[in-house]
C-alpha cells in the first residue's frame, strides 16, 4: 500500500509537470509529512531511515540550486515525498530508471530537431514505477 502512495504523488505531479510545469506543492508537501507520521508511528522507523529515503529527492533539490533552476525543485520535493513512501532503494531505483527514461525521449527529440527545450522528469518517474512493478509480476 505504501508503495503505490508513492505511485500517487509521482502521478499527480507528473500529469501537473506535464501540463502546467510545475507540481502540487502543498498536497505533496502534505504527502510528504503524512508519510513521516505513518513512518514514525505505524512502522517505528528510525530517523536515519527517513532521511536515508529522502536523501535523492534532498540531492535533486540540491542540484536545482545548483543549475539555477534546470533541475526543478518541484522534483526534488516529489523525489522527497515519494521516497518517504517507499524507502531509500526503492526511489533510487525509480530515480534511476526514470532518468534513463528521460534520456531516452530528450535523445529522440534531438534526432528529431525538436522545438521543445525542457522535458517535465516526474511523469518519467511515474512510468519507471509502473515499469518496475509490471518488471516484479512477469
Amino acid at each position: 500500500m505504501e508503495s503505490w502512495t508513492a505511485f500517487g504523488i509521482l502521478a499527480v505531479n507528473g500529469i501537473s509537470d506535464w501540463r502546467k510545469g510545475e507540481i502540487c506543492l502543498i498536497p505533496t508537501a502534505a504527502a510528504g509529512f503524512a508519510g513521516i507520521l505513518w513512518q514514525l508511528i505505524a512502522r517505528r522507523e528510525e530517523g536515519v531511515g527517513l532521511l536515508l529515503s529522502v536523501l535523492p529527492g534532498l540531492l535533486l533539490a540540491a542540484l536545482s540550486r545548483m543549475t539555477e533552476g534546470r533541475i526543478g525543485m518541484g522534483d526534488g520535493i516529489a523525489v522527497s515525498a515519494a521516497g518517504i513512501w517507499m524507502g531509500f532503494y526503492s526511489i533510487l531505483r525509480v530515480l534511476i530508471w526514470g532518468l534513463l527514461m528521460a534520456a531516452g525521449a530528450a535523445m529522440i527529440l534531438l534526432m528529431q530537431k525538436s522545438k521543445r527545450k525542457e522535458l517535465p522528469l516526474v511523469p518519467f518517474l511515474a512510468a519507471a514505477f509502473l515499469t518496475e512493478r509490471i518488471w516484479v509480476i512477469l
